[in-house]
């Protein structure tokens, strides 16, 4: 009996009311007659299921029934008869002589089965919830111990960070990203090796078309024959301003001089420029143009360059590809285990509380007992 019940998880109330039920017979010496009655139980399922089998045998324990009881009235008999929720109805009932159903040694047989058996509901209650205690320490242990292991790990790994410079240390976010570098560095090699050939491909057309335009002006007659004619006007003005001064002249004719001045610096002017346009003069403005844009290109295009080479450098420097192997086989690895090995255990820990918070002790009442003669 002992072993039936220390595997029983006991939380109930017990209601004793006594209904009349059909007596069999017990002792061909003596008349009997049924006392039965009326058992209601309260029970969580969870704690413990309640059914005729173990109730049976609880009863009719030495414990619960006495012996020299046990000898006079026989076993007690257990019926289920209806449940709902945690509530569970029973039919209760015992075969007495006369001599003792209709004394009150019938009643206090009852209230003994009563006491015998809240007493050993409370000692498993007991037994069950120093079980809880026991389990939320435990629980209690290993959510601390599972939250000290994490914070060691995010400790660990806050360093690693920050001596990664506080980058990913994924393995493979590293590797792509050395590889973007080496292929966008590649990328700036190349473009800066074609730009930079045709910045001088341009600053040797553009120095070709400058000395044949100067060339051209140097051997052309009929900017020679302006020339000279614009330096014998500077020079007939200058005596004419000295003239005009002196009185000699009207400021009018050295008016028609600045005008024939101009006229002949107009026309040398032009005439340059003719020559200009004759020796690839448009396209040398383009080239111009884009020799400024190739210029400036290239200047932002070293700058990436050499923050890319920096960055490589760093990598290296570092070791970033060292760290991450150490991160993702001492923490990484480690850190998705210790986070569900908290979580569990965190909800261990709850559940175990709320189990504590929610027990009840069982209870019994007995409201009398009375023969029926057959």
């Amino acid at each position: 009996m002992k072993r039936i019940i220390s595997g029983l998880i006991i939380f109930c109330t017990v209601l004793f009311v006594s209904i009349p039920a059909t007596a069999q017979e017990y002792s061909e010496q003596e008349e009997t007659v049924a006392v039965t009655a009326l058992l209601r139980i309260n029970t969580d399922p969870v704690v413990m299921e309640v059914n005729e089998e173990i109730l049976r045998a609880l009863i009719n324990s030495p414990f619960v029934l006495e012996p020299h009881r046990r000898e006079s009235i026989g076993e007690v008999n257990v019926i289920y008869l209806s449940g709902k929720d945690n509530h569970r109805w029973f039919q209760l009932y015992l075969e007495c002589p006369k001599s003792i159903a209709f004394t009150d040694e019938s009643t206090a047989i009852m209230n003994g089965i009563a006491n015998k058996l809240q007493m050993v509901l409370n000692n498993e209650f007991e037994a069950y919830k120093e079980r809880l205690v026991m389990q939320l320490q435990n629980a209690e242990l290993k959510y601390h111990n599972a939250r000290r292991n994490m914070d060691e790990l995010r400790e660990r790994e806050n360093a690693l960070r920050r001596q990664a410079g506080n980058g990913d240390l994924s393995r493979e976010h590293i590797l792509e990203k050395i590889r973007n570098m080496d292929n966008h560095k590649q990328e700036l090699e190349m473009n800066l090796i074609g730009m930079r050939a045709r910045r001088e491909a341009l600053q040797r057309q553009i120095e070709k078309c400058a000395d044949q335009f100067h060339e051209r002006l140097a051997n052309d007659p009929v900017i020679k024959e302006l020339e000279d004619i614009m330096e014998r006007q500077t020079s007939h003005l200058a005596e004419t301003e000295r003239m005009v001064k002196e009185g000699q002249l009207a400021r009018q004719e050295l008016n028609e001089l600045h005008d024939e001045l101009a006229r002949s610096r107009m026309a040398l002017a032009e005439r340059r420029e003719m020559i200009r346009m004759q020796t690839g003069g448009e396209s040398l403005e383009r080239w111009n143009e884009e020799l400024v844009n190739i210029s400036m290109q290239l200047t932002g295009n070293e700058v990436q360059l050499n923050f890319i080479r920096e960055k490589m450098e760093e990598i290296k420097a570092k070791d970033l590809l060292a760290l991450a192997t150490q991160y993702e086989t001492e923490i990484g690895i480690n850190l998705d285990l210790a986070y569900s090995i908290l979580k569990r255990s965190a909800e261990q820990r709850e559940r175990v509380r709320d189990q504590l918070e929610t027990l009840r002790p069982p209870s019994i009442q007995i409201l009398g007992s009375e023969p029926k003669e057959q």
